[in-house]
C-alpha cells in the first residue's frame, strides 16, 4: 500500500530509515541508524485514499455550519439586523428572506398564508453538504463526484441569481460556493489519484 506525506510525496522504504509508532498511534519517529531525526503525525502517514475521504468530511462538515447560518438567518426577525449586512451589496437578510430564498421560488402574487410547500434553500445545502461527507467517508468516490458536481451547479446557479435578480451578495452563500468548490476539486483530485493507483498496480 502506498502511503503519502500530504498526499503528495511518497515514503520509499530504505533499510537506514525506520518509522517508529507511538502505542497510542499518534505520532511516528523517523529515525536513521538509531537516531531520532524528527516525529510524523499519524495521520499525515494514513493512505491518501482516507486522507481525502476524511478531508471531504470536513469541508462537507463546514458547508452543514455554513448553511445552518444562512437557515437561521432566513427566520430570524426581518426587525433584526443579520450580523453579515455590512454594506450596500451585502446584505444576507435580503437574500435569505427574498422569494428565491425557498424551493420552489414563491410567486409574486402568493399570499403569504399560502398552502403551498416551499423548502428553505439552506435546509437543502445542510442536506446535500451531509450525503456528500456521507458518500466520502463510505468511500464511494465516483458518487461523491456526482453529487458534488450537482452541488456546484447548484450553488453557481444561486450566485447567478444573486448578482443578477437580487442584486445582494449573502456572505454565506459566498463561503458556500467555495467549499463546495473545494470539495469538488478534492474529489478529482481523489479520483486522478485512485486511477494512478490501479495503473500502477497493473504494471509489471
Amino acid at each position: 500500500m502506498d502511503y503519502y506525506l500530504l498526499g503528495a510525496a511518497a515514503i520509499v522504504p530504505d533499510p537506514h530509515f525506520w518509522v517508529i509508532s507511538t502505542a497510542a498511534l499518534k505520532e511516528h519517529y523517523v529515525c536513521r541508524d538509531g537516531v531520532q531525526l524528527f516525529t510524523i503525525p499519524y495521520l499525515l502517514l494514513l493512505p491518501y485514499n482516507s486522507l481525502m475521504r476524511f478531508l471531504i468530511a470536513l469541508l462537507a462538515i463546514a458547508g452543514i455550519i455554513d448553511s445552518a447560518l444562512a437557515l437561521r438567518i432566513h427566520y430570524q426577525d426581518p426587525s433584526a439586523a443579520p450580523p453579515c449586512a455590512v454594506t450596500e451589496k451585502f446584505d444576507c437578510g435580503t437574500v435569505n428572506r427574498s422569494r428565491f430564498a425557498v424551493f420552489p421560488p414563491t410567486s409574486f402574487d402568493e399570499s403569504p398564508d399560502s398552502k403551498k410547500i416551499h423548502i428553505p434553500v439552506a435546509t437543502l445545502g445542510i442536506i446535500g453538504y451531509l450525503f456528500i461527507g456521507i458518500l466520502a467517508l463510505a468511500n464511494r468516490p465516483w458518487l461523491t463526484l456526482k453529487a458534488s458536481e450537482v452541488g456546484f451547479a447548484f450553488a453557481a446557479f444561486l450566485s447567478y441569481i444573486e448578482a443578477y435578480f437580487i442584486e445582494k451578495w449573502c456572505i454565506y452563500c459566498l463561503w458556500s460556493q467555495g467549499i463546495i468548490t473545494a470539495i469538488l476539486l478534492c474529489t478529482i483530485l481523489w479520483l486522478i489519484l485512485n486511477h494512478r493507483q490501479r495503473r500502477a498496480a497493473v504494471s509489471p
